[in-house]
């Protein structure tokens, strides 16, 4: 499994920076995965032309439209591997996030998520949505022009504009075109902030009359 973050636009201490033309790229290497990051225009999808060319491939879900902390789940057109398991279902989650999980909780933040960047994200304001679209190999999903419920550190609140792009064959690229201040900053008091993967091994089971998945 190969994860690729692509930047676009950038933030330096809370100041935008604009694009360079050079590329910039590192790899990290892991166990079960090796990541690469990179500064370029390369990997972004612009779902709005390719909904003037593929007319019906780009989507909007009418659960997410308009809202705050709420997530729909959408069943893919084929399987990709992720930490050695085949997934077909994936659960779009206002907060910046993929839930990969079966069972949607009220906890989807904690594990099974693939997190370009997770945040406390509020559809609510004017102009903010999250598309997306499957070509067959490839699932883009975008927070377009998102926002911060929460700016107790900052006056900034956003925009914020990101995808990630899950690939057939297990690749999955995180793309950021605009980043409003520096990831740091961001509050996580009423929502966790990461950007990142998780996979997790759950139970479930009844303890005290009480179901619980640990």
């Amino acid at each position: 499994m190969l994860v690729r973050m692509v930047w676009l636009s950038w933030v330096l201490s809370c100041g935008l920076v604009g694009t360079g033309a050079e590329e910039d790229e590192s790899y990290d290497h892991h166990k079960y995965y090796k990541s690469l990051v990179r500064q370029s225009e390369d990997f972004w999808v612009d779902l709005t032309h390719l909904n003037k060319t593929e007319v019906g491939l780009v989507r909007e879900n009418a659960a997410l439209a308009d809202s705050y902390r709420q997530a729909a789940t959408v069943k893919l057109s084929f399987q990709f591997p992720f930490y050695g398991h085949y997934m077909r279902n994936l659960t779009i989650a206002t907060g910046g996030f993929l839930f990969t999980g079966d069972e949607v909780h009220s906890w989807l933040a904690a594990t099974h998520y693939i997190a370009p960047l997770m945040a406390n994200f509020d559809l609510r304001k004017e102009g903010a949505k999250i598309i997306y679209a499957d070509n067959g190999t490839a699932f883009i999903v975008e927070w377009n022009n998102v926002y911060l419920n929460d700016v107790s550190n900052s006056s900034i609140s956003g925009p914020f504009s990101f995808q990630t792009i899950i690939h057939h064959n297990g690749d999955i690229i995180f793309a950021y075109k605009t980043i409003a201040l520096n990831i740091s900053l961001i509050e996580d008091k009423f929502h966790p902030v990461k950007v990142g993967l998780s996979d997790a091994y759950t139970i479930d089971k009844s303890a005290f009359y009480a179901r619980r998945i640990t």
